[in-house]
């Protein structure tokens, strides 16, 4: 098989984007939740701000989309305003752009939407009240793709169908009683 055969199936996988699927054991993790606060990690180039992709961009259109399933959202200026926050399950966004070196109009990304909530150790002796106790990422979903910078502000709907999946995830876990 010529090489150049092998290159075109690598560049179409690398350039598909692909979604985790969810287990029926990660969809439980989020039983019972009540509150959860949005952090958001994304770039600070000038041309993602520009689509609409800055942090607090993110955050509102997250927020929202979460208010409106009817999941309880704290606010996340309030929280950090709180000298004793409490410890909240945590919806963490995080996004990645590369700028291509020779094509500079191309971007890679990567995202990633997950869910950490505290956990409990069983391995550390509990010695006091959060001796064993920390953050771990219970649910997630991700994906990488190639976008055109003129398209960089589709990536705000690639970031919204992985929040769907976790509202999704969270309604069939916590069905409302009728």
């Amino acid at each position: 098989m010529k090489p150049r055969l092998l290159i075109v199936p690598l560049l179409v996988l690398f350039l598909t984007t692909f979604a985790q699927a969810q287990t029926e054991m990660e969809r439980q993790t989020l039983k019972g939740l009540t509150n959860f606060l949005v952090l958001i990690e994304s770039p600070e180039q000038t041309e993602a701000q520009k689509s609409g992709l800055s942090q607090e961009q993110i955050r509102t259109q997250v927020e929202l989309r979460l208010r409106n399933a009817h999941i309880p959202v704290t606010n996340y200026d309030d929280w950090m305003k709180d000298k004793n926050p409490p410890r909240l399950p945590l919806i963490s966004v995080t996004l990645h752009l590369f700028q291509h070196d020779k094509l500079p109009e191309m971007y890679a990304f990567s995202l990633r939407v997950e869910l950490r909530q505290e956990v409990y150790l069983k391995a550390i002796p509990l010695r006091d009240q959060s001796g064993s106790i920390t953050y771990a990422t219970t649910w997630s979903t991700s994906m990488t793709g190639m976008v055109g910078s003129s398209n960089l502000s589709s990536i705000r709907s690639d970031i919204l169908d992985r929040v769907d999946k976790f509202i999704n995830d969270y309604l069939a876990a916590n069905p409302t009683k009728p």
